[in-house]
């Protein structure tokens, strides 16, 4: 439309950066600023490349990172004031540890807190920061978003959970008895109340197994009762296994799908976030946890989360929220690869780039100071994973960035590290996953000239992936997207059979350990292993320690050591 109203007098000025193209997924097009000049050939080109924003070493990183992209304009930013802080990375042990560390730097950090914004890739993050600004009191505001507890999801599965342990709690009943939907309108709703008056004062949930008396029939009497058989059989279900019972059981995920991809696919990451502070809640409590104290605990931060202190708060958004935004000081945190980048940019170079151009919108985000972080062991869908540093963390040299990794390794010393850290078998599976993506794509190296996931090392002070062996003309082509290999897509790791598991799903392998043996718990101390029970998805160890009594634990998080 524009290149037809614009052709006869070639009459038209555009204004537009290519690198900060981040809404792929809602029909942006970097395209239409790339082929500007082709559709225009007599256009002039005026670039805008002096930032009046931030100082010299975040711009040097900025321009580093989106260095990276082959389908872009040349340019490079540059600003007069030239003094700074040097921007720092830190890896931490656990997603928490990270939340807890970055709120604890805002808190002694010296600035305002109107002056400090955390930026993270998705939603569902939000919840651990959240909980750690209620932890400290610290007054805050998620920007472009609402608030983990009261997000609709999560209050759905929370009233599931609710009706289970209070049988007068009708506010949660008349929440979720059509969701999804059940065919039990208010009509039979306000039948079952009234009959329920009737017995004495019945509440709702109390009111159902008489449905028939009170005047129910056809498919709601029959939805009824398949809504109590369900709820009964609940019962006897373990507290960890809960949540993924009631989304198999009420085809809750179906449902959120037909309100389409992208909706569904952020309102399942915050349910499996509740099922990762169900599981952090269990790993703390042990034997000692119940459904309704686990109820308290999240019923208290969802109280504390509305409670509107000061408008001196700091700021918690989403990168795409962040956009056209800036702040004093900047937290970029969730720096994991399959996180940020995400898992769905493997597939195709251009989701790999737009994500690339997502980090130097955050990066670019930052005035004065810049703060990247990364949590190595996180719960992603309910099970606790041992994730790698980001990749766009490892491709920038330490002279732009200074990197503080949990190790530190010569790359020689790669087969000792993965043993130490439970990781044997890890690195060997990355490599047999890339190899047979290679074959099945024809290509003789994805990721570098020399080595699976590049020549100088898999880990550390060298790079997760290797600073060196990376190659963007290897997986792109020398010409960005107009390779003639065939690019990274969900067919190539279909066909790997690799999807399924995920290249930062970890269990805990063989333990070193046994019923009877004595261990040691970082947190916990010294105790006795009592049982080792297989899970789906690792082993639960159930060990009686001499001070903090007895725990049950997931193995891969526990990483008990035999004494």
């Amino acid at each position: 439309m524009v290149y037809l109203l614009a052709k006869k007098y070639q009459n038209i000025c555009v204004v537009g950066d290519d690198d900060q193209s981040i809404y792929r997924f809602r029909g942006a097009n970097v395209e239409n600023i790339l082929s500007f000049e082709s559709h225009f050939p007599n256009c002039k080109v005026v670039k805008l490349e002096q930032n009046y924003r931030s100082t010299a070493p975040i711009l040097d990183l900025a321009n580093v990172v989106i260095a990276e992209n082959q389908h872009r304009k040349q340019k490079k930013l540059w600003t007069a004031e030239k003094e700074g802080l040097k921007v720092s990375f830190q890896e931490y042990e656990s997603a928490k540890e990270e939340a807890a560390a970055v709120i604890r730097g805002i808190r002694d950090a010296g600035w305002s807190y109107k002056d400090q914004a955390v930026l993270y890739r998705t939603n569902a993050q939000s919840r651990l920061l959240e909980e750690q600004c209620i932890h400290w009191n610290i007054p805050y505001q998620i920007v472009g978003g609402v608030n983990f507890y009261q997000r609709k999801e999560i209050k759905d599965i929370l009233s599931y959970m609710k009706i289970l342990v209070n049988k007068k709690d009708d506010v949660a009943l008349r929440r979720i008895i059509n969701v999804p939907k059940r065919g039990i309108g208010e009509a039979s709703l306000l039948k079952l109340q009234q009959y329920g008056e009737s017995l004495g004062g019945f509440s709702l949930v109390e009111s159902l197994p008489f449905a028939k008396a009170a005047g129910l029939s056809g498919k709601a009497l029959s939805m009824v009762g398949s809504f109590l058989e369900m709820l009964e059989s609940w019962k006897d279900v373990e507290l960890s296994a809960l949540i993924d019972r009631i989304l198999q059981d009420t085809e809750y995920e179906k449902d959120l799908q037909a309100e389409g991809a992208i909706e569904a696919e952020s309102r399942m990451e915050n349910i499996q976030e509740l099922q990762g502070k169900l599981q952090s809640y269990i790993e703390e409590n042990g034997n000692e946890g119940s459904l309704s104290a686990f109820l308290e605990e999240v019923s208290l931060l969802s109280d504390l989360d509305r409670s509107d202190l000061t408008e001196d708060k700091i700021t918690l958004m989403t990168l795409h929220g962040a956009k056209g935004l800036e702040f004093p000081v900047v937290y970029l945190v969730g720096l994991n690869e399959g996180l940020f980048p995400s898992a769905q940019s493997m597939f195709t170079p251009e989701e790999r780039e737009e994500e690339r151009r997502l980090f130097y919108v955050g990066i670019t985000r930052a005035e004065k100071e810049l703060y990247l972080t990364a949590g190595r062991d996180r719960v992603v869908h309910g099970q606790y994973q041992s994730m790698l540093v980001s990749s766009f963390v490892d491709d920038v040299p330490e002279e732009h960035l200074e990197k503080k990794y949990l190790y530190r390794k010569k790359p020689s010393e790669e087969d000792i590290f993965m043993e130490k850290t439970g990781r044997s078998g890890y690195s060997s599976y990355l490599q047999q996953a890339n190899q047979s993506i290679k074959a099945y794509m024809g290509q003789s190296d994805s990721y570098g000239s020399s080595g699976s996931y590049g020549s100088s090392g898999s880990y550390g002070s060298t790079g997760a992936y290797g600073s060196s062996g990376r190659s963007s003309s290897n997986l792109y082509g020398s010409d960005g997207y107009s390779s003639s290999k065939k690019p990274l897509d969900l067919q190539a790791y279909q066909q790997a059979g690799i999807i399924q598991k995920g290249i930062s799903g970890m269990s805990s392998g063989s333990l070193d350990y046994q019923v009877g043996d004595r261990v040691s718990h970082m947190k916990f101390g010294e105790g006795e292993v009592l049982a080792i029970e297989e899970d789906k998805k690792d082993k639960l160890v159930t060990v009686l320690f001499d001070t903090a009594g007895q725990k049950k634990m997931l193995a891969v998080f526990a990483k008990l050591k035999k004494l």
